[in-house]
């Protein structure tokens, strides 16, 4: 690995504390969804062909961040290198518990070449940058880990319980009732939905977070979702 260039990356959680897996692995870390995983890229890729780039459908992990990018449950796991961007995502979901921002100084753990290995056989999780291929990832300053199911523990284990990765794992803690402020003072500095999602979702959410602030819900009330 080329160790002159070692980003620190930011992670934000509103819904959890650690248990650092990615999407893939969450239900049942114990699950080795290998060969699962391959055939749903497969047919992620057939069925979406017209969508995607020819990077994406010739590149196993140019697809797997495309397929990551639309929702698709993968082995990736989502980071940032700004930390503004990683407070928003601890703080943005409405709930009113603490959140989480999580700093990995990527020490040894950065590779630069990910692009020339095969992402379902890394011995160890790596960081890497994705191309700067769609507006969202280059709002986000988007980057990723890979992950591995290790026959050895017979599971998905979560990042921070690696005893190489753990010291440079860092936790911030974001208090419950900081939330909302912090959410004002992002927005004032650029960073809402609107920035961070430049499509007309991104404008949707975030004109519904306005509209939150200003009518909150009534707890009294069942909520009814479209």
């Amino acid at each position: 690995m080329d160790r002159k260039y070692e980003p620190m990356l930011f992670r934000g959680q509103s819904a959890r504390r650690g248990n650092l897996l990615p999407g893939v692995a969450r239900r049942d870390p114990s699950h080795d969804t290998l060969e699962l995983e391959k055939a749903l890229l497969r047919e992620f890729q057939l069925l979406g062909a017209q969508h995607l780039s020819h990077a994406a459908r010739d590149h196993s992990l140019e697809l797997l961040v495309a397929a990551q990018h639309y929702g698709l449950e993968t082995r990736l796991l989502d980071w940032t290198s700004d930390p503004l961007v990683a407070l928003f995502f601890a703080c943005c979901d409405g709930a009113t518990r603490d959140g989480y921002v999580y700093v990995f100084e990527t020490n040894g753990f950065f590779e630069p070449k990910a692009y020339d290995m095969d992402p379902f056989s890394h011995p160890m999780p790596v960081a890497f940058r994705p191309p700067r291929s769609n507006a969202r990832i280059i709002a986000q300053q988007g980057w990723f880990t890979v992950h591995t199911h290790y026959e050895q523990e017979g599971r998905f284990p979560p990042l921070e319980e690696f005893p190489d990765v753990n010291p440079f794992i860092h936790e911030w803690v974001v208090p419950a009732h900081r939330r909302s402020s912090l959410l004002l003072e992002l927005e004032s500095r650029g960073v809402s939905y609107h920035s961070l999602f430049p499509d007309l979702q991104g404008v949707s959410w975030h004109l519904n977070a306005k509209l939150q602030r200003q009518v909150p819900r009534n707890p009294g009330h069942g909520r009814s979702d479209a």
